[in-house]
């Protein structure tokens, strides 16, 4: 993908079964056309994560819970809305949002490349040290209050599930295995 003259790489895993399909199907290659990825992130702040650590310290674990819930609920709800408001814009009534570190993008270091290209730092959104700790977990530095996502705007777009995926079987986001219609 090409962002303000900077070209940017995600590589998607295909399944090893089933109709071998991968999110980079859903993409016109270059000669059908150029296409559209909505990408966001979301978040509900600072004060949320502040005061949610703040109680989890107390050991007030049951408002530490209702509290933290509200704020991954909110942080949801608005992904959801900025998912619609994006399709809305658009003018489409098609279209899936995904995440990295999720079934049909499990890398975890594409979060460092969306946030780069999003400019997450400019609303205070890092990934944390864990996140580079090699056990494969990723936090956010408002924890489960943000959310990123990837609006992919293709009419046959659904949800992917992979298993047992290596990354020697990763392929690059412009070579699609087959071709789709236009949208």
């Amino acid at each position: 993908m090409e962002h303000n003259g900077q070209n940017y790489t995600f590589n998607l895993p295909r399944q090893q079964s089933g109709s071998g399909i991968s999110l980079v199907d859903y993409f016109r290659n270059q000669p059908q056309g150029l296409d559209i990825v909505g990408l966001f992130l979301v978040t509900m702040g600072p004060k949320i994560s502040e005061a949610t650590d703040k109680i989890y310290q107390a050991d007030n674990y049951n408002q530490y819970l209702l509290l933290h819930g509200y704020g991954v609920q909110a942080a949801e709800t608005l992904a959801s809305y900025c998912h619609a408001k994006m399709r809305d814009e658009l003018r489409i009534t098609t279209g899936k949002r995904y995440s990295f570190g999720y079934s049909a993008c499990p890398d975890l270091d594409l979060q460092q490349t969306l946030f780069d290209l999003l400019g997450a730092e400019a609303i205070g959104v890092s990934l944390t040290p864990t996140y580079a700790d090699g056990t494969g977990t990723i936090r956010f530095s408002h924890g489960g209050s943000s959310s990123p996502g990837e609006l992919f705007c293709h009419i046959e777009s659904h949800f992917i599930a992979f298993s047992n995926c290596v990354s020697n079987q990763l392929i690059p986001l412009l070579q699609p295995r087959k071709t789709i219609r236009n949208i």
